[in-house]
């Protein structure tokens, strides 16, 4: 309608702009910051302990956002505690082609410490991972150089450790997320489960050792660049910045 306007009529400000002062407050509300998870209770977990840390996509639904993972504490040394990740997260080739390679020059150790940390954790949570030596691992029956020992926050376990902290092939039996399974791992049509990748050397320096959908570490192992294995992440949880970052919180 024509006119200057009556009572419903917004008058403008000195620069012609519309608006009310309420309209600029609630513009100007800070949003609550969102709460830093606490994982103190970490440095109290035990050997067989199930906890929850950082996430990563696995329900195959990318729309829902990553899921928390789920990890199986291995050992609790009072320094450190040893998690791996209770589902195969992924699915990828220990090396990106068919080459002699180790550990340390593997493709999968470089995606691991860049993409796999970047994707899983904030930096608040990667924070709290330690640097760990990884030794190198002598496969028992076939003598393949093991490399050199390297410094990671994300590793896979070796034969000796696959051997040490879990009690038998049933323990060492691995599902596959959805997500993984989209990806194309191996899926054992019987039991629903996976095989997962160690770092130790297989049968030939071209190989690399893993552990069945069964549960039995295969020492002879597949090639480096079969693409359908499961990989099941390991890190190290320093205790020292878990009680730095509770104190954090508590300020």
């Amino acid at each position: 309608p024509d006119g200057e306007g009556g009572d419903d009529a917004i008058d403008a400000g000195e620069n012609g702009e519309t608006g009310s002062e309420t309209d600029d407050q609630t513009e100007n509300i800070d949003q609550p910051a969102e709460e830093e998870p606490d994982y103190t209770y970490l440095a109290s977990a035990r050997e067989g302990d199930t906890v929850y840390f950082g996430s990563y996509e696995q329900d195959n639904d990318a729309d829902n956002g990553p899921e928390d993972i789920e990890w199986i504490v291995l050992e609790n040394d009072g320094d450190t505690v040893l998690l791996i990740s209770a589902l195969a997260l992924d699915s990828a080739p220990y090396h990106d082609r068919g080459a002699d390679v180790t550990w340390e020059r593997c493709s999968l150790r470089a995606w691991l410490n860049d993409d796999f940390i970047q994707s899983a954790f904030t930096p608040e949570e990667q924070a709290l991972l330690q640097l760990t030596l990884v030794e190198p691992d002598a496969n028992p029956d076939y003598a393949n150089d093991p490399g050199n020992a390297t410094e990671d926050r994300v590793f896979l376990l070796s034969i000796s450790e696959a051997q040490e902290y879990f009690m038998d092939n049933g323990a060492r039996v691995c599902y596959p997320s959805d997500y993984t399974v989209g990806k194309g791992a191996y899926v054992y049509s019987v039991t629903g489960s996976s095989r997962w990748l160690l770092r130790t050397p297989g049968m030939y320096s071209e190989s690399v050792s893993n552990v069945s959908a069964q549960g039995e570490i295969t020492t002879s192992g597949r090639s480096v660049n079969d693409r359908n294995q499961g990989i099941r992440p390991a890190i190290r949880i320093s205790i020292e910045a878990l009680n730095k970052n509770g104190k954090d919180i508590q300020e």
